[in-house]
């Protein structure tokens, strides 16, 4: 079977990282939509350049990346998934979207 995907990693929105994206401007929104995208087809989200580990060590394995005036806030989890007839590396879980300074 031809495998027809973009994306190494499946995307799962946090219901949090959901509100928040209807609250952005469109132009906001597509910042955040291209920066995921980005993330997704990485063979490793943690080595894109701009992804920075966050400080705080109860969040050893969130990443940040940011887009625009907003820090997108993610995790990895790995472990080969199959979806939809794809297989991904895992799933590249956005927990959070916050405007820069705020929230992490």
């Amino acid at each position: 079977m031809g495998e027809r995907r973009s994306h190494r990693w499946l995307i799962e929105w946090s219901e949090q990282s959901l509100e928040a994206l209807v609250k952005l401007s469109s132009k906001d929104r597509m910042a955040v939509f291209d920066s995921v995208e980005h993330l997704a087809k990485a063979e490793n989200p943690y080595n894109v350049p701009g992804v920075k580990k966050l400080k705080d060590v109860r969040l050893e394995n969130m990443r940040r990346i940011r887009a625009g005036d907003f820090r997108i806030i993610f995790w990895l989890d790995t472990g080969e998934i199959v979806h939809l007839e794809f297989t991904y590396k895992g799933k590249l879980k956005i927990d959070g979207i916050f405007i820069h300074h705020t929230g992490y």
